[in-house]
């Protein structure tokens, strides 16, 4: 029975290991859709300083603004578009490899069971 409990206790914390990786990298990513919004908001302060100091004409201002803030919603559009479609996939993901770790290595050593008669010596 002791075999049994530190069998199950051992592929338990490998898969909380997986999952704790498999959701480090799924947190990572997400800050350069910020990064990208905050440049894109500093380039609209930029065209306003710009403007006020007359290095642009009020047209090439309207016109910066306006592929800037075109840029700003086709950035918005994708991070939601991500965030629609990843918002559960890491930890479903982590909980299905858990399971299939788990079960699959117990299913599977108690289908073959103790690996005996290899042919090693002192051991039968």
């Amino acid at each position: 029975m002791a075999f049994w409990i530190t069998t199950v206790l051992l592929a338990l914390v490998v898969a909380a290991l997986f999952a704790i990786a498999l959701l480090r990298r799924a947190d990572q990513s997400a800050g350069a859709d910020d990064y990208d919004m905050r440049v894109y908001r500093d380039q609209l302060t930029e065209v306003d300083r710009d403007l006020e100091r007359g290095v642009l004409t009020q047209d090439d201002a309207k016109r910066v603004r306006t592929e800037v803030s075109r840029r700003i919603l086709a950035a918005d559009a994708e991070r939601n578009f991500d965030t629609d479609f990843t918002r559960g996939a890491p930890k479903l993901v982590a909980a299905v490899v858990a399971l299939v770790l788990v079960g699959g290595s117990l299913t599977l050593y108690k289908g073959i069971g103790p690996l005996r008669g290899l042919g090693a010596p002192g051991y039968t």
